[in-house]
């Protein structure tokens, strides 16, 4: 039934009796939009599903709008240049506001200067909220690139991280003088430089990022500073040792060695106190060498 003029509902209206029957049916085989709505200052398109009474049993009975597309094509397109594109609302119990189920992408959001998907949360509910289903393996969300935070972050389990130890962004004198690897102790004016003397208890950690070990968490971290390294605190990190004064076994101390940037073996227990760097892991019996330690600052 096609209506010449305005009415309550809508310009097209279509009824069907059963599950089986369609309301309105658009079809196109030439490759053109088989339903297509425009709207001054509406909703171009609007989908409303009454409850069913085997809605319980039947998740699909209750769709107000559904698009289905083959391999690469859309099911549902919404684009919108000013306002919502799609929009979706549900009330009561777990409805769902939006749905997307595909074999690679269920929903897909781009934004071209706000954001790609949007999600706003009332008092005591969640923005944004993903569930990896109980399945081994899934994840309830996968970022793949930066990710920025403005407020806190609150975790309920353990924080795996890859990389394996906690660096801070420290002010130095010429930054690419101390290279990763490179044992740095404070100077006069709190500046970081490599170090210079033995058993030196200005030490603060070793420049971060040497061989395959990156920090794990990188603390006063400002994009485009110029001015700062990152110096490992704690955790694993390659170290750059000199074993032509002492070898040096796994688990030996490491104090700041005279050649520059370098650590040694804390031989002398009594100067080593407040100038120990930390412990190391692997072996070196001669040379100059990048060995991995775990900072420990004592």
């Amino acid at each position: 039934m096609v209506s010449p003029g305005p009415v309550e509902f809508g310009a097209v209206e279509g009824s069907g009796d059963s599950l089986l029957q369609t309301g309105v049916l658009g079809k196109n085989t030439a490759g053109g939009r088989a339903v297509h709505g425009i709207s001054d200052g509406g909703i171009g398109v609007t989908g409303d599903s009454l409850p069913a009474a085997n809605a319980d049993t039947d998740p699909d009975v209750n769709i107000g709008v559904q698009g289905s597309g083959v391999t690469g094509v859309l099911g549902q397109d919404g684009r919108s240049t000013g306002k919502l594109a799609t929009s979706g609302q549900q009330s009561g119990g777990h409805q769902v506001g939006v749905l997307g189920i595909g074999a690679e992408v269920g929903v897909y959001g781009s934004g071209n200067r706000v954001a790609g998907v949007l999600g706003a949360a009332s008092p005591g509910t969640a923005g944004v909220q993903g569930e990896d289903g109980g399945h081994p393996g899934s994840l309830a969300g996968n970022f793949i690139g930066n990710v920025a935070v403005s407020g806190n972050v609150e975790v309920g389990g353990d924080l795996l991280l890859t990389n394996q130890d906690i660096a801070e962004q420290l002010p130095v004198e010429h930054a690419p003088s101390c290279e990763p690897g490179m044992v740095v102790v404070l100077d006069d004016a709190g500046i970081v430089r490599p170090c210079w003397t033995e058993y030196d208890t200005r030490v603060v950690g070793v420049v971060a990022g040497s061989h395959t070990l990156k920090p794990a968490i990188r603390l006063g971290h400002a994009p485009g500073r110029a001015d700062g390294t990152p110096v490992a605190l704690v955790g694993v990190t390659y170290c750059l040792v000199d074993a032509d004064v002492d070898p040096i076994a796994v688990g030996d101390l490491l104090t700041s060695a005279a050649r520059s940037g370098h650590a040694r073996k804390a031989a002398e227990p009594a100067r080593s106190f407040g100038a120990v760097i930390g412990k190391a892991l692997a072996p070196l019996r001669r040379g100059q060498q990048a060995i991995p330690i775990v900072v420990a600052l004592q």
